[in-house]
């Protein structure tokens, strides 16, 4: 996991150079507004002051800068420990799950919806759920997306594994919320058995 140092590392480097930069711009304004002909400027407080304020005011900006930064840093962080943690207890339970998004395609699979379909995860991410399922049935993921359901489906389906074997499965589908719009789904598949392969063309017996 990267710290998020290197940002901060960059802004430092900037607010120096645009210290540096003010530094002699309020030298050079100084040398020739108060040291002018020996004379002082009248207009010489004005920006001698205005000189100051810029150099507070990037004082602020920057302090508020790296705030939001660190801020920033923080909050993903904290994000990557919670996916971080929810990858470990969904790996850790022995019931398939999988994360989709709103067109049902795969975004996550544990371990055990992978040992069930039989297909290695980085071979179903980016497919349609539907790809594995057989029969007439299908699932609901764009109706639920459309109609903005918000309850858990369940229904029967069966799922093709990757060695042509027919299993029956109780699938729950959880849609996913985000600013009041469904933006995934959340899925857990129980297998009620294996059916017999399908038959090929030839005589039954």
């Amino acid at each position: 996991m990267r710290s998020g140092g290197s940002p901060l590392t960059w802004q430092y480097v900037i607010f120096g150079l645009l210290l540096g930069i003010d530094v002699l711009v309020g030298l050079r304004v100084v040398k020739r507004l108060v040291l002018h002909q020996g004379e002082i400027s009248p207009d010489a407080p004005f920006f001698v002051l205005l000189l100051l304020v810029l150099q507070v005011s990037l004082l602020l900006v920057f302090a508020g800068w790296k705030s939001t930064l660190r801020h920033a840093r923080h909050l993903r962080e904290a994000y990557e420990r919670e996916v971080e943690l929810s990858q470990q207890i969904m790996e850790s339970v022995e019931m398939g799950v999988s994360v989709l998004d709103a067109e049902g395609r795969y975004h996550y699979l544990n371990r055990a919806a992978c040992e069930l379909l039989g297909i290695s995860r980085e071979a179903l991410l980016g497919k349609t759920a539907e790809e594995l399922v057989t029969g007439t049935g299908g699932l609901p993921y764009q109706e639920m997306a459309a109609q903005s359901l918000v309850t858990t489906r369940q229904m029967p389906v069966t799922l093709r594994r990757s060695d042509g074997q027919l299993l029956r499965a109780l699938v729950k589908v959880t849609p996913r919320w985000y600013e009041g719009r469904v933006v995934g789904f959340i899925t857990s598949v129980v297998p009620c058995g294996d059916l017999p392969q399908e038959p090929s063309a030839g005589p039954s017996r």
